[in-house]
């Protein structure tokens, strides 16, 4: 082979490995049911859940609705129905829940704390019905599950799916912001008067207060059924779920989006240390360097922190009659401008 022809060989090497790693579960080993592309099955031979990328989370996965400002399951959600019909035939075909992926999420309009009750709220209702409808208890169930405060990347996915005439100037809003969601929602709310934000509320805010999930279900390690997967009945028909936009097919090279999530608890101390002090050189004197540690307290949401640190140096030149001693104690209150709980960028200290 000569120079040109293993350079294609390399290229079309690459894109079948990339193809390969960024498209849909191995059907040889998860079977997506007709009628429930959220629901993936598995004989009792697999152990290892399915990789569910968010762009595949995106193209298949179901859930349920929320009026505004509300966390209550409605009793005419179409995914009530459509999940009841398939629990029989999981149960019959000695099925257990091995993995659940869920991300529960609010709509962009109201006050961010309020949105993040919400998200998280919406995302244990969804537990809380999965469990009772698989007669497990909510807290067994294995799942991994996200509370996404304002989805603004899936709302300018949404546009961009619509085609929407506002696509562009949302989605140069939403780049521009680095993730700032409070900057990103001034920006969007005055585009054109806001007259484009009164839209979205109407069109596209609805499917926004949803928890959504995909589901990895796998024959039970002590079933008496052995018989093939594939050969056994599924269910007859899946209700369709009634989108205001149709989910198109789920495109394997489409790029990856990442979710911002809010975590039920995260780190709660940093620890830090003053490089002047490690490394404080003083004239006249000479090197001094002096024990330094710096301990910030996080709450779990909001603008404050509370900061505490330590100085000690204990340096003395007996040849020249030179001492050098530095006790140094600091309380300290921080107030982050970006708020939310992230606690990064710049602050004002007291």
């Amino acid at each position: 082979m000569n120079w040109r022809s293993w350079v294609i060989f390399l290229c079309a090497l690459f894109l079948t490995t990339f193809h390969a790693d960024a498209q849909a579960p191995d059907s040889t080993r998860y079977f997506q049911l007709p009628g429930f592309p959220f629901v993936f099955v598995s004989d009792e031979s697999v152990t290892t859940p399915p990789e569910i990328t968010d762009s595949l989370f995106d193209a298949v996965a179901r859930g349920i609705r929320f009026k505004v400002n509300r966390t209550e399951l409605l009793p005419d959600d179409p995914f009530i129905p459509l999940y009841r019909e398939l629990v029989p035939w999981l149960k019959h075909e000695d099925m257990e829940l091995r993995q659940m992926y869920i991300k529960g999420a609010a709509s962009l309009e109201g006050p961010y704390q309020n949105n993040v009750r919400l998200s998280r709220a919406r995302t244990k209702r969804l537990i809380e019905f999965l469990s009772t409808s698989l007669d497990q208890p909510a807290e067994s169930l294995p799942s991994q599950a996200e509370s996404i405060t304002e989805d603004y990347g899936r709302l300018v996915r949404m546009l961009q799916k619509a085609d929407d005439p506002d696509y562009e100037k949302i989605n140069a809003i939403w780049q521009q912001s680095g993730g700032d969601e409070q900057w990103c929602k001034k920006k969007m709310m005055a585009l054109e008067g806001g007259k484009v934000w009164k839209r979205l509320l109407v069109e596209y805010f609805p499917s926004l207060r949803e928890a959504r999930v995909v589901l990895w279900f796998a024959r039970k390690q002590d079933t008496k059924k052995h018989r093939p997967l594939r050969q056994s009945a599924i269910p007859a028909k899946g209700i369709p779920y009634l989108f205001p936009y149709s989910t198109p097919a789920f495109d394997p090279l489409a790029p990856e989006y990442h979710f911002e999530t809010v975590k039920e608890r995260r780190h709660l101390l940093a620890a830090r240390t003053n490089l002047v002090h490690d490394l404080l050189y003083v004239p006249q004197f000479g090197f001094a360097p002096g024990g330094n540690i710096q301990l910030e307290y996080y709450p779990l949401d909001g603008h404050y922190t509370a900061n505490a640190g330590f100085t000690f140096t204990n340096h003395r030149h007996w040849d020249d009659y030179k001492f050098f001693q530095l006790r140094d104690f600091q309380l300290e209150l921080r107030r982050y401008f970006r708020g939310g709980g992230a606690f990064i960028g710049p602050y004002l200290g007291l």
